[in-house]
């Protein structure tokens, strides 16, 4: 991602793209955090969401970049009045 609002996580870089290609592929409703965790992130399948918190930080941290994102786009399709 060429975007400065993505540029310093790679993280949220992998984990977007991760849900975007599933999304894309129809597997948007196996996009689950147990799944998020074990396929992306490694995680043993009987891990404990409850206590480790990766997926969810992970999703916050990548809404408040497209946010970002989103904003830093805005203002290069600004027409001059």
């Amino acid at each position: 991602m060429e975007s400065p609002a993505f540029k310093g996580s790679r993280r949220s870089q992998e984990f977007l793209r991760f849900i975007v290609e599933r999304a894309l592929d129809g597997h948007a409703d196996d996009l689950k955090e147990r799944t998020l965790g074990v396929e992306l992130f490694g995680r043993d399948p009987s891990y404990d969401t409850a206590t480790d918190a990766i997926v969810r930080v992970t999703a916050c941290d990548v809404r408040k970049r497209l946010n970002q994102f989103y904003a830093e786009i805005r203002l290069q399709f600004r027409i001059p009045g």
